[in-house]
């Protein structure tokens, strides 16, 4: 009998992967929340139907949408509607449209951030210098310190950090960026700059508008799917 220590999107996967290599019955989930699920919550307020954690997943990364089909759930992906394709953030007690040609959480055109007003003054001109910061050590990196390390800590907290809670509702500083975006290590080191990587039109890596995903009645039928399993 394996044990799988949390009943989170992780566990759930990784027991629903053990059940098709080892049959059924063979592992057991430990979870100490009443539900599974972690950080996933789906309700509904009315005919609204509303996301308490991750509201989507990136399609450029086929595993999550590979699963869902799996599970039968193949008919409830959806992706961005291209009328509404607009994020906001809040920043004291404004709301900001995110500037356009985000790169998966981070500029890879100048002119948008710059004209952006979601940005102050200093932290436009700290990111204006990505397209200066060298090369970073090849290790380990948080996306928050890559973000912070390229673009400057107010791209973090006022862009970058809320599009993450959005897609993982983790903490950034505790996220691999390779695991969570390697096509963003990949572009330093292919250009040096990432906005750099995303102007070049010759980059097989430079990212254009990156697509999401989710499941028309929540991300809680994901999580509904993989439970029913054990």
């Amino acid at each position: 009998m394996i044990a799988i220590i949390g009943g989170g999107i992780t566990g759930l996967a990784a027991a629903y992967r053990l059940s098709q290599r080892l049959g059924p019955g063979r592992c057991v989930i430990l979870e100490q929340a009443t539900a599974a699920g972690g950080k996933i919550r789906t309700s509904r307020q009315q005919s609204l139907l509303l996301e308490d954690g991750p509201d989507a997943f990136l399609a450029a990364k086929p595993e999550a949408a590979e699963l869902c089909r799996a599970l039968g759930l193949g008919d409830q992906l959806v992706a961005t509607e291209p009328a509404a394709r607009r994020a906001w953030v809040r920043s004291g007690r404004n709301l900001w449209p995110l500037p356009a040609g985000l790169s998966g959480l981070v500029p890879a055109q100048l002119w948008p951030m710059m004209s952006s007003p979601a940005l102050s003054l200093p932290g436009k001109l700290r990111a204006a210098f990505e397209v200066l910061v060298p090369r970073g050590r090849a290790t380990e990196e948080s996306v928050a310190g890559f973000v912070t390390r390229r673009f400057g800590g107010e791209v973090w907290t006022r862009l970058a950090e809320p599009l993450l809670a959005g897609i993982s509702a983790g903490d950034g500083n505790q996220m691999s960026l390779q695991a969570m975006f390697p096509r963003l290590a990949a572009m330093e080191r292919a250009h040096r700059s990432v906005v750099l990587g995303g102007l070049s039109k010759r980059s097989p890596v430079a990212v254009t508008a990156s697509g999401f995903l989710t499941l028309r009645d929540g991300l809680g039928g994901l999580v509904a799917a993989l439970s029913q399993l054990g």
